[in-house]
């Protein structure tokens, strides 16, 4: 049985794709180190479309070759394929139009040659970013840079699912990280597996007070 994969609310093809002035100073900002068809068609469909005859080397359009190499990723990982499978009829991930816009646009936002973002590992290695808008993903990019500003593009693409944490708890764990840094002489907010780590231990007390709080 094929499994459709999906993209998620509809990422406005005005608004991605229309940015042209915000795209470049996101870019440049991110780039500092301190600071859709009608036929019905499986994943496999696309895929075989998709990467037929030389593959990425074989299309010549920048937005087809993010596609082709995201859905390269997303047919080889098993977080990708846990939530086609564990998701509804209707949900985004099994949408493929919707999913290729969504690539498409957000590699234009947030150009990888001048931000460090991988758009496909970002996607492929937190599929639940797929359920955001246009808007919602790049303010939450953006305000991560803003906290964390030595986090560059490359290191949020490989722990994408920093995006995925309250901000706050980002924040004070950061915080934590630097003094702890400034005591020991050890470990970096540079790291974005250890700030991941400390962000959601901080999370998961929270999660667990919170109930002793609402019965006071």
């Amino acid at each position: 049985r094929a499994s459709v994969p999906v993209l998620v609310p509809s990422f406005s093809t005005r608004t991605a794709m229309g940015a042209t002035a915000a795209p470049i100073r996101l870019a440049s900002y991110l780039a500092r180190p301190n600071q859709v068809t009608t036929n019905r068609r499986s994943r496999g469909d696309i895929l075989r479309g998709k990467s037929a005859g030389d593959g990425i080397d074989g299309v010549q359009g920048e937005g087809d070759k993010v596609v082709v190499r995201f859905w390269h990723l997303w047919a080889t990982s098993q977080i990708c394929r846990d939530a086609v499978t564990s998701s509804p009829k209707d949900s985004a991930y099994r949408n493929p139009p919707l999913l290729e816009l969504r690539v498409r646009s957000l590699s234009n936002v947030f150009p990888p040659h001048k931000t460090g973002i991988d758009v496909c590992r970002l996607f492929t290695g937190a599929p639940e970013l797929l359920n955001w808008d246009a808007n919602e993903m790049t303010n939450a990019i953006v305000q991560l840079k803003k906290t964390v500003p030595e986090l560059d593009g490359v290191a949020m693409s490989r722990v994408p699912t920093l995006l995925l944490v309250d901000i706050k708890h980002i924040a004070q764990a950061r915080d934590e990280l630097i003094t702890s840094s400034r005591n020991t002489h050890k470990g970096s907010t540079h790291d974005p597996e250890t700030l991941l780590f400390h962000a959601k231990q901080l999370a998961a007390g929270a999660n667990a007070e919170a109930p002793r709080l609402q019965k006071r």
